[in-house]
């Protein structure tokens, strides 16, 4: 090779998001080598740009990796109002494209890939990994802005208060550029880089703290092998944080180093050598002895096993939170449910009966009884149907309707049989307002459910909307092995949604997901729900876990992590291509490839 050529040739290059926004980001492809060995994606610090990452590719110095870096939306060269995103969700699920799209156009694959992230990335990054579950090589996070400083006390409830008072704001950032490093040359181009923008929507810093509170409180869900670089002088976030999400990490590689001296630009430092140095012997580490962990077991051992047994073991008689489960048990039974119709559904009938469900996805408030007239019983109607776990199911919603027309869509376009199997239907509406939408592409279409009433709803909205030549509806049970014996058609593209998680154990999914699995040919898709979240997880096992399954069993919720439920799936031969997730973290809706 010629001695004056370069050590890698560098491109520019971009992709659109989810809502059509174009995104900037550099490639950095090795010139000495034909097959690269590694793939480092860089994330950037808030305000900032990629170019102010780039050296990091040299400093490095793996002249054998090829290295990306983008301007995340509202920064550098891409599009979107400096300093703003719809909420933090967006940003994470840019991400996510940002490293399918890579994936598909380099040809790399997503276990190859490290991730390098800095102060609002590395909350960016984390996220990522918590919420989507992805099998890349390393996490690598210096600086994470879990909690920032604020300049004053209280500013962070008063910027939530002004923000419900006016709406969306944006504020401008105090941080100085010799707050970031002791190196005078980075200290100064922070202010003289025309790229750097210093304002920051509220409804973003709010997205900031909440997102970041979600993911330091379930930090065991990460399983990535994940490396921690605290800057000891930090004057920009907390440390106290940093070191609690590091002791809650559920990764079986984990390593911190504490820099004494260091500002908050920890790869941008006077003596930022010594950061680089903990970054190359932790990635020549995980290259050699990483194992993922197996979380088939979680529901007999781990987080989540703890959490579904403390959820359900009787409580103290005269502990605080026995007297407080009893008195809103009591205003449930004695008083909402008389005033609120969301509460009386969902106690009369259980969570997952259709007719609490339909409630649910109108979300439309209603008071009964004597406040039918009165403006408090819609109103505490209106604060039921607005908690966060209904919020999510309604988005769990759109978000499986979204997937199921795409996929419907893909599979047409590749002049595939379209023939649908959705094997817990529930009232089959969603499903079904799918097949009418694209009833020109579908072949058929098979809806199961073992509640007679659920069955009864699907066969009417078919015999209402002259579908019977599209679509039947069947009363039979997941776990039934003559369900799958009498199918007489080929699923190529198959739907759980909603069931997973009413079913702690892993040994009777499993049962039920090989029965599944088995008919779906190579190439077939596999739409699947989870509840990663927990939020309500005990109020809904202790308060409102009446069954709508014919044996009234209590139906009581373990969540799984992500990767926990990728993995069960992973068991059968599928590959997860694509994934949706509420702002909250609560549900997601997942899209798995047969691909053997």
């Amino acid at each position: 090779m010629n001695k004056s050529e370069p050590d890698w040739s560098i491109s520019e290059n971009h992709f659109a998001t989810a809502d059509g926004v174009s995104i900037y980001y550099r490639h950095w492809q090795p010139n000495q080598v034909n097959q690269y060995v590694r793939t480092i994606v860089i994330l950037h610090r808030g305000h900032e740009h990629s170019g102010r990452v780039a050296h990091i590719v040299e400093e490095l110095g793996f002249k054998d990796t090829s290295f990306f870096a983008w301007d995340a939306r509202g920064n550098g060269k891409s599009e979107g109002e400096r300093g703003y995103s719809p909420d933090f969700a967006t940003l994470v699920n840019d991400l996510e494209l940002f490293i399918r799209h890579i994936s598909e156009k380099y040809q790399i694959p997503i276990s190859s890939i490290i991730i390098i992230a800095q102060s609002l990335g590395a909350v960016i990054a984390t996220t990522w990994v918590h919420d989507y579950a992805p099998k890349i090589k390393a996490l690598i996070l210096t600086s994470p802005a879990f909690k920032l400083h604020l300049r004053y006390p209280g500013a962070l409830i008063a910027v939530k208060i002004w923000q419900k008072i006016k709406g969306n704001f944006y504020l401008k950032s105090y941080i100085k550029g010799k707050e970031l490093s002791h190196d005078l040359n980075r200290a100064t181009s922070y202010h003289n880089d025309p790229l750097v923008s210093l304002q920051i929507s509220s409804n973003l810093l709010i997205g900031i703290f909440d997102t970041s509170a979600r993911i330091v409180s379930d930090a065991q869900a990460i399983q990535v092998p994940t490396l921690l670089l605290i800057s000891e002088e930090d004057k920009i976030v907390h440390k106290k944080v940093q070191e609690e999400f590091y002791l809650a990490l559920g990764s079986s590689i984990k390593e911190k180093h504490n820099f004494s001296g260091f500002f908050h630009d920890t790869l941008g430092e006077k003596e930022r050598y010594k950061a680089f140095k903990a970054i190359k012997n932790f990635i020549e580490k995980v290259e050699f002895i990483y194992v993922p962990i197996n979380l088939k077991n979680s529901d007999q051992k781990g987080v989540t096993y703890d959490e579904y047994v403390q959820s359900i073991l009787p409580i103290p008689f005269y502990s605080i939170k026995n007297i407080y489960y009893f008195f809103l048990k009591s205003y449930i039974k004695m008083v909402g449910k008389r005033i609120s119709k969301g509460l009386k559904l969902s106690h009369q009938f259980g969570l997952n009966s259709p007719i609490s469900l339909e409630y649910i996805y109108n979300n439309q408030p209603e008071a009964i009884g004597v406040m039918k007239n009165v403006g408090i019983g819609k109103y505490l109607d209106k604060k039921y149907l607005d908690r966060l776990i209904w919020k999510g199911l309604r988005i769990r919603k759109s978000n499986l309707e979204n997937l199921v027309g795409k996929y419907v869509k893909k599979l047409n376009k590749s002049e595939v049989s379209v023939s649908i199997l959705d094997v817990a239907t529930g009232h089959g509406g969603c499903i079904l307002n799918i097949v009418d939408l694209y009833k020109d592409k579908i072949d058929s279409i098979l809806l199961c459910d073992v509640n007679e009433s659920n069955v009864r709803a699907g066969e009417k909205y078919i015999k209402q909307n002259k579908l019977q030549n599209k679509a039947q509806c069947l009363k039979s049970d997941f776990f039934s092995e003559s369900l799958f014996s009498n199918i007489k058609f080929l699923p190529t593209l198959s739907i759980i949604s909603g069931f997973c998680e009413l079913f702690p154990d892993n040994n009777k999914l499993n049962h039920a997901l090989e029965l599944l699995t088995g008919i779906i040919p190579k190439g077939g898709y596999l739409i699947y729900t989870n509840q990663s979240g927990h939020t309500h997880n005990e109020i809904l096992n202790r308060i409102l876990n009446k069954s709508s399954l014919k044996n009234k069993t209590p139906q009581i919720i373990r969540r799984r992590i992500q990767a926990e439920m990728d993995q069960l799936i992973e068991n059968f031969g599928f590959e997860k291509v694509e994934q949706l997730i509420d702002p909250w973290g609560i549900y997601t809706v997942s899209v798995a490839k047969k691909f053997k």
